[in-house]
């Protein structure tokens, strides 16, 4: 019993952890400390644009991770965690920059 606690509190941790980092959507934006970064299938003639309306436009500093997912009907969803008081223009930034 002495060793089976330690097991399960260590894989429930990285049950925890692996829930945190993996990648999710279609596509991923991070900013933190100022920079921008994007993971997954991001148009990259886009990236200028959107880092630029993220850290210039909108003037955010904090971390804040979008969430981007294509539906099968093309239709573009969109998470954004952190900036609640920009979700909806990133939102907005998003579907008429992307399409969706």
């Amino acid at each position: 019993m002495t060793v089976a606690a330690p097991l399960l509190i260590l894989g429930l941790v990285a049950a925890l952890a692996y829930s945190y980092w993996r990648f999710r959507g279609d596509f991923q934006i991070n900013l933190s400390r100022g920079a921008v970064r994007f993971r997954g299938k991001f148009p990259a003639h886009r990236k200028a644009d959107t880092a630029n309306f993220l850290l210039h436009d909108l003037a955010l500093t904090g971390r804040v991770r979008i969430i981007g997912t294509w539906t099968h009907r093309h239709i573009l969803r969109i998470d954004v965690q952190g900036a609640p008081q920009f979700q909806q223009r990133i939102r907005n930034f998003l579907k008429s920059t992307l399409g969706g």
